[in-house]
């Protein structure tokens, strides 16, 4: 468990600086200013899919020595290189282009914190695979300290959203320049083209499947800013920065799992790996029932009165973060391959429906953005899972997924207008739920111990 809970006190910790400023930054900015952040922060959901180029879970498959790290690092040098030069001269262009008025220096510094954070968060993937959560959680919250402190200094000089970007910029940069001086003292980093082939036919259309997938995880904002309303825009913006609190309260039980994961099923153990991905659904669905409670709990104290309305759009983004984040536990079968065409063809599917559908949706509201939203990602989810069960068949206890269910119609009933004390009662009695039945799990004799 020590693995587990040093990864959770990174994104405590991390997440924690995040939740603290987020009021702040709040009542600092614009509600026009405010939105056009939450819309830059969807495109670097993009740009990080971009930048990783899927080498994260490429060197998950296939990295077993301090060779072959040195040699995905001087790989993903190169690719970092080749995008910055790619996208940096056509800025202007792209910023003329999006909606809800963004300047090209924005994008600019979007960009220099988007390739810094590939190499970090390569780092980290190593540092996980190793066995080596300290070094993980330094590097975590060595970036989000940093960034706090220069965000809190930019933003107070007057900077507004330029502050918020450079001091992301600075913190990454930063943190990014020290522990590659620290990776190179341990590895030879050198370019390997027989072993970056082998590599990018892996993780090339897991990049690409990601970046699809943006469609179902980002897209939307482009069409809710072209609403042109800013207030709704800030709404959905807050919304979503609770849901993605929900999805990182998932984060210290993945980053633990999924390095795991695939030794435990080449060593036979596929019940350990049924039961352990079922409490990795459990804690999914657990992360997002606190998150509900907290964000109605916390929305009327904490930010202006000009953002309450972010409470009508929590329960479709908690809906959102469930159907998005379930099928990445229950998805082993898509990835036990030696080649990643599947992950690609079914990003692609419902990424494309996504891309025709969404406009049509986007002429009405937003209540029709999301309701189609949900939908194309139940139907990803469903997709997924059976597609993962029919090229290798795994021993699930499937009736753990009961929470989760009753969760999610729970979130879609709140989204459809339901009475908040019912919602919220129903969430207190998932949480008891899940608590009983993870203890049952754990009790089971052949669950392998969360270390």
């Amino acid at each position: 468990m020590n693995a587990a809970l040093c990864y959770g006190l990174a994104v405590a910790l991390t997440r924690g600086v995040s939740v603290v400023i987020l009021p702040w930054l709040a009542h600092q900015l614009t509600i026009e200013a405010y939105g056009q952040l939450g819309l830059i922060t969807a495109l670097a959901g993009l740009g990080s899919m971009l930048f990783g180029c899927g080498l994260a879970e490429g060197s998950l498959r296939f990295v077993r020595s301090e060779q072959q790290a040195g040699q995905v690092m001087a790989l993903a040098l190169a690719l970092d290189l080749g995008l910055m030069l790619a996208l940096g001269f056509t800025l202007p262009v792209w910023a003329g282009w999006l909606p809800g008025g963004l300047q090209w220096h924005w994008l600019a510094l979007l960009l220099l914190s988007l390739a810094a954070g590939s190499v970090l968060g390569l780092l980290q993937c190593f540092a996980r695979q190793q066995g080596k959560p300290q070094r993980y959680l330094q590097l975590a919250v060595g970036q989000a300290v940093l960034h706090a402190g220069l965000l809190l200094l930019l933003v107070n000089l007057g900077l507004g959203i330029s502050g918020v970007l450079l001091g992301g910029a600075l913190a990454a940069l930063t943190v990014a320049a020290v522990a590659l001086v620290a990776f190179y003292r341990v590895h030879r980093v050198e370019f390997n083209w027989a072993f970056s082939r082998r590599l990018l036919a892996y993780s090339g259309p897991i990049a690409a499947g990601a970046a699809l997938l943006w469609l179902l995880n980002g897209y939307e904002r482009q069409w809710i800013a072209a609403l042109a309303q800013p207030q709704l825009l800030a709404e959905v913006a807050l919304a979503g920065q609770w849901g993605l609190l929900a999805a990182l309260g998932c984060e210290p039980f993945n980053l633990w799992w999924f390095a795991r994961r695939f030794p435990l099923i080449e060593s036979g153990a596929l019940h350990s790996h049924g039961r352990n991905s079922m409490i990795g659904v459990l804690w999914l669905t657990g992360s997002v029932c606190i998150t509900t409670l907290l964000a109605y709990g916390l929305t009327p104290l904490l930010f202006p009165v000009a953002l309450q309305g972010a409470l009508d759009w929590v329960p479709w983004f908690m809906l959102l973060v469930l159907l998005r984040q379930l099928p990445t536990l229950l998805n082993l079968g898509v990835y036990w391959q030696q080649r990643s065409h599947h992950v690609f063809s079914i990003n692609a599917l419902w990424g494309v429906l996504a891309l025709l559908l969404l406009p049509l949706a986007g002429q009405t509201d937003a209540q029709a953005i999301f309701s189609l939203l949900a939908a194309l990602c139940a139907g990803r989810a469903i997709h997924i899972i059976w597609l993962a069960q029919w090229l290798k068949p795994l021993p699930y206890p499937w009736w753990a997924l009961l929470p989760c269910i009753a969760t999610m119609l729970l979130q879609l009933a709140g989204a459809l207008g339901q009475i908040p004390i019912l919602g919220g009662s129903g969430v207190l009695l998932v949480l008891a739920l899940i608590l009983a039945l993870a203890l049952y799990l754990r009790a089971q004799p052949e669950a392998t111990a969360l270390c």
